[in-house]
Formats: C-alpha cells, sequence, structure tokens
C-alpha cells in the first residue's frame, strides 16, 4: 500500500511505519489479507463470545466488516520510534535464526576437538579462533537485542578476551 493510500496517521505512526516497511518480506500486504479472509469466522466468533453480541436479529443476518490498519499500537509506534535503525529491526526479527547459530556454533565447539581431526574439515586446523569470533559476534548482536548469549567457552580457550 502506497502512502497516498493509507488512512490519515499520526506523524508517530508514519515515522513507525517507514522504518519497520522496508524490512517486510516480498508480497507481506497480499499473505496479510489472505490470513485475514482464512480466519474471518474465527475472528467473529471470538468477537461474539467476547462482547455477547450475535450478528443476526430475527432471521435477518448483519455483517460485521473485518479491515486491518497499516500501523502499531502507540506503545510499539513508540518503541520503533525510539530506535529508528532498521539494522536494529532486522536483527529482532531474525532473532530465532540468531539464537540457533549460537547454539550450532556451542555445538561445534563442544566438540572442535573431534571435528579438527576430521580430514575433510574444511577449514585450515587451528582455526578454532575463527569459531571463537563468529560465537563473539553472535553473542554481540544477542546483546544488543536483549537475548541471552550462548557462550563457547572451550577448554582454556575462553571468550573472555573477546568479551
Amino acid at each position: 500500500m502506497t502512502a497516498s493510500q493509507r488512512s490519515p496517521q499520526t506523524a508517530l505512526q508514519q515515522r513507525a511505519i517507514g522504518v519497520i516497511e522496508a524490512l517486510l518480506p516480498p508480497g507481506a500486504e497480499e499473505r496479510v489479507k489472505r490470513a485475514v479472509e482464512r480466519q474471518n469466522r474465527m475472528i467473529r466468533t471470538h468477537i461474539r463470545e467476547a462482547t455477547g453480541l450475535t450478528l443476526g436479529e430475527s432471521g435477518r443476518r448483519e455483517t460485521v466488516t473485518l479491515h486491518v490498519e497499516d500501523g502499531f499500537t502507540a506503545e510499539v509506534a513508540t518503541l520503533v520510534d525510539k530506535y529508528r535503525d532498521p539494522a536494529f529491526w532486522r536483527l529482532i526479527s531474525i532473532l530465532p535464526e540468531l539464537d540457533r547459530a549460537a547454539e550450532g556454533l556451542g555445538a561445534i565447539a563442544d566438540h572442535w576437538e573431534e571435528l579438527e581431526r576430521w580430514p575433510e574439515l574444511p577449514v585450515d586446523r587451528d582455526s578454532d579462533i575463527l569459531l571463537q569470533e563468529a560465537n563473539y559476534v553472535v553473542g554481540q548482536l544477542q546483546e544488543r537485542t536483549d537475548t541471552p548469549c550462548v557462550s563457547v567457552p572451550r577448554g582454556t580457550n575462553e571468550l573472555s578476551r573477546y568479551r
């Protein structure tokens, strides 16, 4: 949806949307529309149960139109506006992948001595320093998004010199 097609929004909403919109994958708007269509009946049921309203009276049916607006709650818009760096929000959006990367690095470090002896290892021997550096980068990214850091201490090669 282009800016001219949107309903009037506050400056705060416009700034928040401006930061996040570029991070949305192609086709996101269409996917949201399809999700609303698929979930329409369930949403109507929840509205009816939560409010006690019926959508028909005396055999006459009423319709409830669901409409999804671009934007955020005021709290989320304020938070996005406070941290306007799109790279920060990209990190937030990929946290599950970042956490899995940290877990994977930890698992590799736990078995590094065995892997290092493997003749098919596609890196130089004694490259555990690269593993430590990769873990450091992942840890720093996690810290910037307030997620727990999975550290990769290995024997005497602690990562403390990187912290």
